[in-house]
């Protein structure tokens, strides 16, 4: 008897809508079922989004890894590689600044040849 694991309801909910979406897309999850919210003392909260267990069960291990491109086999770190995977490719790191290339007046060699007609002590 073997043991598969899945993301849970609750856990699913603790993921970012944005990497959800991105989750739901990339792995084709379907959505069975409509959103769930409670109301309990004044707290609203959302008990499902529509995703149910059966739906969540479509993330597997083998998805996750071919994903990745991993041989890792424990779901957790799996899901945990995926999650930083997804984010990564929805916030990618800021690019490097380009440098400007520092220009020199051709008259007297200053570092601001665009001013230097007011600050160049050899232009006529």
């Amino acid at each position: 008897m073997s043991i598969t694991y899945q993301v849970t309801i609750p856990l699913w909910l603790t993921i970012e809508p944005e990497l959800r979406a991105f989750l739901v897309k990339q792995f084709a999850l379907p959505r069975s079922a409509g959103t769930t919210i409670e109301t309990k003392n004044g707290t609203t909260t959302v008990v499902c989004d529509g995703h149910t267990h059966a739906d969540l069960a479509q993330l597997t291990a083998q998805k996750m890894q071919q994903f990745v491109g991993s041989a890792e086999t424990d779901f957790w770190k799996l899901l945990e590689q995926t999650l930083a995977k997804v984010d990564a490719e929805l916030h990618p790191p800021p690019a490097p600044a380009v440098p400007v290339p520092t220009v020199f007046c051709s008259v007297c060699e200053s570092k601001r040849a665009d001013k230097h007609k007011k600050n160049c002590p050899k232009f006529e």
